[in-house]
């Protein structure tokens, strides 16, 4: 007998008949979707069979799961490389599996799950995203030996998410200590993308690097044309805004490098000045995680999300590892007339633990580079856990203090980047507490696949009540780092940080299995020249804005006819560019300037318009053949009921 069934693993009988009518409802479903897809649809088959919860290719023991409170023998089917990232690219994903289960041992006696469904024997597929969390299944009972089953696993969870870590099928209800057998007659995914390569059509990326490197004399390059930059107040902004040396607004496009000790091969000069003279951007953040134990370099990915990542201060040669790295990022940056952001990257805990370390580690380089002009300091990226100011000497506002003092005591006026609490995600709670030292501003971090009028509604808030802000962290995808993307909602972050002078640089510069990263995985160019080919959504992305924003800037710029250092040689030249109208109101048209009603007319078409996941997993071609089957078989119900009653 050959069963075709898809169903969720709560299962209600409401009687023998009910239940095949369901059954024979589910199956329909099933065989009509699958005889609409043709072979344009699967997008992988024959996927290799490997070892997985107490099984292996053709069966397993009955044992406890050492992942859940059941006991389960199965498999794991091998997930293509194309599959593991980037689902969001498809508009539909399915996993069909047909397999044939022999030689099982049913459970004795009565026995019952913790929400109170009796146990028996069952086959299922299952799917979990690269973090091996959302958990999602599709099942079908077992009632004769052998059975052959075909099942069908929705993946949309995963497009939303972006990301596919593990797929596989196990046998449970089984005995404890019992074999069985199966034998996997075809796995495949199905799916269709069109939407995505439309998308990518639409990206007009015109980038077509030269094979050499730009000639750009020291005092052509933008640290040589701005100089050391500050944080003021500027005529026309509701906030402070970083400047330049002639107090002109100026804004940071930058690109981040991920943890030092995980990709160090991008840090060289090659890297940095494809970045500069292709990428158009002017910024380099260098993350040196900051946690002091044991966790290092691949070990981090095996640890879990709640412990502390990173490594500076492991012992052995770690730290004089990462301390060459940030020297030599820091040089190749100056070299090339490039700002750059040395990080302490706090993640997931509160900064005052490592007060010690971080008071050492800011020692060190607010001394080493303190008559540098391109140099800005971040103090802690994103603690999490700890109010920005509470009135104790445990919270952000008593560590930043403490750390901006650090950074004066050893002769630097270095722009000082502060953390704020919950991933640097509440930059409004800085508003009427702001550190006394006025060179400071305070960060907000977003993710725009998973960030949207909230969080971005605590951004135009610290704006509104004075609060300077920096974007010191950002990424088009979901903020694991991985997932899904949204580019759409990325350019309305960004133009809320463009039209208010917000500097911003993007997470990451790797070429890790993560949609964040900039590279496809596994590409061994580390020295810059990338084609595109090379690139992934992150890079193409932000390419495309930065250089359109970078021509924006240039052209407002020799519009304006902004102060040069020739205007401010001497108090005459000074009261000349007053009579000339070359100070004040004119300097601060950069950018176009929102009022307060602008900003929330932005917070409210941005919630309108967003799409959730939710919503897009709604729109399925398969509702109305599933209200057909619910139909069938409440019509069946009503027959069973009738034929008992003798009506």
């Amino acid at each position: 007998m050959r069963k075709i069934c898809v169903s969720d693993r709560i299962k209600k009988k409401a009687g023998i008949i009910l239940c095949a009518t369901l059954i024979l409802a589910t199956s329909i479903i099933t065989q009509v979707k699958a005889d609409e897809v043709s072979d344009d649809f699967v997008i992988a088959e024959g996927l290799e069979i490997i070892d997985g919860t107490n099984g292996g290719a053709s069966g397993g023991i009955i044992q406890k799961n050492p992942y859940a409170e059941d006991f389960v023998s199965g498999c794991q089917f091998d997930i293509p490389s194309k599959l593991k990232k980037g689902l969001n690219r498809f508009d539909w994903l399915k996993l069909q599996v047909t397999v044939t289960v022999k030689n099982y041992t049913p459970l004795t006696g009565e026995k019952y799950d913790t929400y109170g469904n009796r146990l028996t024997p069952i086959v299922y597929i299952y799917g979990m995203d690269s973090r091996y969390e959302n958990w999602n299944m599709s099942d079908c009972d077992l009632i004769q030996d052998p059975q052959t089953v075909k099942i069908e696993l929705d993946l949309a969870p995963y497009i939303a998410e972006g990301t596919l870590g593990e797929i596989g099928m196990e046998v449970a209800g089984c005995e404890i200590g019992s074999s069985v057998e199966w034998e996997v007659e075809s796995v495949r995914i199905i799916g269709d993308g069109e939407a995505a390569e439309a998308e990518e059509g639409n990206n007009e990326l015109k980038y077509e690097p030269s094979g050499t490197m730009k000639e750009i004399a020291p005092e052509s390059t933008e640290v040589g044309k701005h100089g050391k930059l500050s944080i003021a107040d500027v005529d026309g902004y509701i906030a402070p805004v970083i400047v330049d040396k002639y107090n002109n607004p100026y804004q940071l496009r930058g690109v981040s490098t991920h943890g030092l000790s995980w990709f160090p091969q991008y840090v060289n000069k090659g890297a940095f000045q494809t970045f500069r003279d292709y990428w158009g951007v002017n910024l380099i953040r260098i993350a040196v995680y900051a946690h002091e134990g044991d966790n290092a370099y691949v070990n981090q990915y095996a640890k879990e999300w709640t412990e502390r990542e990173g490594n500076y201060y492991v012992e052995g040669q770690n730290k004089e590892y990462n301390d060459k790295l940030i020297q030599e990022g820091v040089q190749s940056a100056a070299d090339l007339g490039m700002y750059v952001i040395i990080d302490w990257h706090v993640l997931n805990y509160n900064p005052n633990e490592d007060l010690e370390e971080a008071t050492a580690f800011f020692q060190k380089y607010a001394t080493m580079y303190k008559d540098y002009e391109n140099v800005i300091f971040e103090i802690c990226n994103e603690p999490t856990g700890t109010a920005w100011f509470n009135g104790s000497d445990n919270d952000l506002y008593s560590y930043c203090t403490k750390l901006t003092n650090v950074i004066r005591e050893c002769g630097s006026d270095a722009i000082v980047i502060c953390g704020t609490d919950s991933y640097s995600s509440k930059v409004d709670e800085v508003a009427g507490h702001l550190l006394e030292d006025k060179n400071t501003i305070y960060t907000c971090h977003f993710y725009s696949a998973s960030h949207y009028a909230e969080p971005m509604k605590k951004l135009t808030d610290a704006l509104a009540n004075g609060v300077p802000v920096i974007v010191s962290e950002y990424g088009v995808c979901t903020y694991s780092g991985d997932g899904r993307y949204d580019v759409e909602n990325a350019d309305k972050w960004l133009d809320i940080c463009d039209k208010n002078n917000v500097s911003y640089a993007c997470w990451a510069i790797s070429n890790s299995y993560e949609t964040a990263a900039y590279f496809k995985e596994n590409l061994e160019k580390y020295d810059g020249n990338w084609i595109e080919d090379d690139l992934t959504t992150t890079s193409k992305y932000i390419i495309k804005r930065y250089n359109d924003r970078k021509v924006e800037v240039e052209d407002l710029w020799a519009k304006e006819n902004l102060r040069s250092e020739a205007d401010l040689k001497s108090e005459e030249d000074m009261r000349l560019d007053e009579d000339l109208n070359l100070v004040g109101n004119s300097k601060t048209e950069e950018v176009s300037q929102p009022t307060e009603k602008t900003i929330g007319e932005e917070i409210s078409q941005a919630d309108d318009n967003v799409s959730t996941p939710e919503e897009e997993a709604g729109k399925s071609p398969m509702i109305p053949i599933v209200i057909v089957a619910v139909v069938i078989a409440v019509g069946a119900g009503v027959i069973v009921k009738k034929r008992k009653s003798g009506k």
